[in-house]
């Protein structure tokens, strides 16, 4: 059958009585799309230039194929298309020692693909693609670049986020099975019933989304005294780099679960820095090099992403695979 232009599969019986899962129709759906941009830009200099470009994104339709019985309804999902329009500065000063780079974004998505998790009637837990009617993007960045003496190098990227799913409405169903009230009490009729429920996340920000965020690094080049061979020692070069985020929501309802049933934010992280370190050394040609480096050499932890691993067609119960929570 076809539900908004999506394809699910059937159950047909197939030989000997036994049911298997297959598609019902395999040229029910097609999906075509068109992407490609346009810009125009002005350089109003050797070196900077300001510009504006639109462009469209089209990524295919999908099938969710996490079926755990013969008894599940796999469901497409729409095709994904974003609008994106952007406009900016491309600049280098002072001799190329420092580029500054500035960009105002805006993305305007229709059936923004989404993943969520759903329960399986037999207890399974299974991400899958849902779409989102609409949603929106939109922020600045910063890039910069800088050479103030000769071999000191720094970087910084700073960006300001928002985004906000303007129509986001999913249905789950649940199995709902009534128990015999007494051990020799009559078997209930009906043994159980589907329970649908609707969950709006219309108004929510989008998923790890940060509304600001920065990296940024330091680096000097020291020339290393001295030959051996009548070769120069090279070049060392100490490395200082971080990172920021604000919060980040892991579910598309504030961090509350697919079903709005946790506490707000249970499923997310709050703001964190990273800091790194790294000491590189290079050969009088650069032909070789040696580098030791520390990563969060601060030893914070954070929750960078989640995802969900779960065992089919095993006797062991589903879990949460020992990745699913990574710590920096």
């Amino acid at each position: 059958q076809e539900k908004g232009g999506a394809t699910t599969l059937a159950h047909p019986p197939s030989a000997g009585g036994q049911k298997r899962i297959a598609l019902e129709d395999e040229n029910a759906t097609r999906w075509a799309g068109a992407g490609g941009e346009v810009s125009l830009a002005w350089n109003y200099s050797e070196d900077s230039n300001l510009y504006v470009k639109y462009s469209r994104g089209w990524k295919g339709g999908h099938f969710n194929g996490g079926a755990t019985s013969i008894f599940d309804v796999i469901t497409g999902v729409e095709p994904e298309i974003v609008d994106s329009y952007e406009a900016g500065l491309r600049s280098a000063w002072f001799d190329h020692r420092l580029r500054l780079n500035l960009t105002g974004f805006y993305y305007d998505y229709q059936d923004l693909q989404v993943f969520i998790i759903e329960q399986t009637d037999l207890g399974y837990p299974i991400p899958k693609l849902v779409n989102a009617a609409d949603a929106t993007v939109y922020g600045l960045e910063l890039d910069l670049q800088a050479e103030p003496i000769e071999g000191l190098y720094l970087t910084l990227n700073a960006a300001w986020v928002e985004s906000e799913y303007e129509e986001f409405v999913v249905t789950f169903s649940e199995k709902k099975v009534f128990d015999r009230p007494c051990p020799r009490c009559p078997p209930p009729d009906p043994k159980f019933v589907w329970i649908t429920k609707t969950f709006d996340y219309t108004g929510n920000t989008l998923i790890a989304s940060p509304n600001f965020s920065a990296t940024g690094s330091i680096e000097y080049d020291i020339p290393l005294p001295g030959q051996i061979a009548g070769r120069g020692l090279g070049t060392l070069t100490p490395r200082f780099s971080f990172s920021w985020k604000d919060e980040m929501l892991y579910d598309a309802c504030g961090g509350r679960g697919n079903r709005c049933n946790f506490e707000p934010g249970f499923f997310g992280q709050g703001d964190f820095w990273i800091f790194n370190a790294a000491l590189t050394w290079a050969s009088e040609n650069e032909m070789f090099t040696l580098t030791g480096w520390v990563h969060n050499f601060l030893d914070d932890a954070a929750i960078r992403n989640l995802r969900l691993s779960v065992r089919l067609f095993s006797s062991r119960p589903p879990a949460i695979d020992s990745n699913s929570l990574r710590v920096l």
